[in-house]
């Protein structure tokens, strides 16, 4: 086995490259990534169970964290796939506990395939969700979306 906690986890590594441009979005990206990381290393190695489980909760409030964060900035700036972004979080976080419920049972994958899964589904949303928003604040900056358009959806 290779000595680069990263050898098995092709979304680990896509999702450190992963950026939108927005340094504010890039940034709880990265921590997000920083906590899978460190997930990782404890499925792959001798930590105790309670290691583990905080890190796996630890996760998962960073998750919920940032989905809230993100949401109330896109109803600030009346970003109009706000609701549909909302859906994708819930189903994000109903996903992240199917994943964690798998674990238990007797024909569950080995352990370190979660921080792929999770690493696979934080990408995606990176890649498709996030990128659709991070385009919406950057035609809002170049002043290419109508303030009375704004003002509309936030009505």
């Amino acid at each position: 086995m290779s000595d680069d906690p990263y050898d098995s986890s092709p979304s680990l590594i896509a999702l450190a490259n992963a950026s939108l441009g927005n340094a504010e979005m890039d940034n709880q990206h990265q921590r997000i990534f920083q906590v899978l990381v460190r997930l990782d290393e404890s499925l792959r190695g001798p930590f105790p169970l309670e290691t583990l489980g905080a890190r796996l909760k630890q996760l998962e409030n960073l998750a919920l964290e940032h989905f809230r964060e993100e949401e109330e900035l896109m109803r600030q700036v009346g970003y109009p796939h706000l609701v549909p972004h909302r859906l994708e979080h819930e189903s994000m976080g109903e996903r992240f506990h199917a994943l964690l419920e798998s674990y238990g049972s007797a024909d569950s994958p080995p352990l370190v395939s979660l921080t792929e899964a999770f690493g696979a589904m934080f990408l995606h949303h990176i890649e498709v969700v996030d990128h659709d928003y991070a385009n919406f604040l950057d035609r809002r900056k170049l002043g290419e979306i109508p303030v009375e358009f704004l003002d509309s959806v936030g009505e």
